[in-house]
């Protein structure tokens, strides 16, 4: 289901826009849906058996913050969406926050179509694994659904509509595609307001001391977990709005 959420939010994308002035779009704008044809053509340039292959299995690797691990793991996201046609840019948002066990260096991936751009529409997950410490004798965590395959769909999905991206890029300037890959969103210790989300608050705190044109304060976000213990499905895309990063 993660994985035809995000083909369609993808796919809403790349449909564009009609002309109406850029900051009164959020205003009118109606989420599409695509037609069992358009996600055939769409699901044609997937494999999901050479994405399990391609980014599931690098992912799959214990990869709490500042690891060897969690650098592969960037490397393997940066290099992904580096040799695409589309022109990615990807930045590093590396960051040291204070945690039950000391201070960390955590860093969040953020990959832009077109950084000019006046608006963006977001999809995120975390790339992160759960930190176990050492009374709980060489436990590990891998987090396949939670959250490796989040992140292995949205690389796949990049993969599979790179032209299509690459012509809305250069047809479509006030409108971008951004996806964020969070570092630190599983808790050091024990989930709680200030042990948990490490990136996403990061960045959510850079957002909101950004200035930004009048009325463009709006993101899309898609974020979720695959598997049976799932958080309830997100909001369709046009009613998921917020006014500061805060809400990341």
């Amino acid at each position: 289901m993660y994985f035809l959420n995000a083909l369609s939010i993808f796919g809403i994308f790349i449909s564009g826009v009609n002309g109406i002035p850029w900051t009164q779009e959020k205003l009118t704008h109606r989420a599409a849906t695509l037609t069992a044809g358009e996600i055939r053509s769409a699901l044609a340039h997937t494999d999901l058996d050479k994405m399990w292959q391609r980014d599931l299995t690098p992912l799959l690797v214990t990869r709490y913050p500042g690891t060897a691990g969690s650098l592969a793991v960037q490397q393997h996201i940066k290099t992904t969406l580096g040799s695409l046609e589309a022109g990615w840019n990807v930045t590093e948002d590396s960051f040291e926050a204070q945690t039950p066990y000391g201070p960390r260096t955590f860093t969040n991936l953020i990959a832009t179509l077109d950084p000019s751009a006046k608006r963006r529409l977001v999809l995120a997950c975390h790339y992160d694994s759960k930190y176990y410490p050492p009374q709980w004798h060489g436990k590990e965590f891998q987090g396949a659904t939670d959250s490796a395959a989040p992140c292995a769909m949205m690389l796949e999905l990049a993969r599979a509509l790179d032209q299509e991206l690459k012509t809305h890029k250069s047809s479509s300037p006030d409108l971008t595609l951004q996806l964020l890959f969070f570092d630190g969103e599983e808790a050091m210790f024990q989930w709680t307001a200030t042990d948990s989300l490490y990136g996403s608050r990061h960045l959510a705190q850079q957002m909101e001391s950004t200035p930004h044109p009048a009325d463009a304060d709006d993101t899309n976000l898609l974020h979720g977990i695959v598997g049976p213990h799932s958080h309830p499905p997100p909001p369709p895309v046009s009613q998921t709005r917020t006014t500061s990063g805060l809400k990341l």
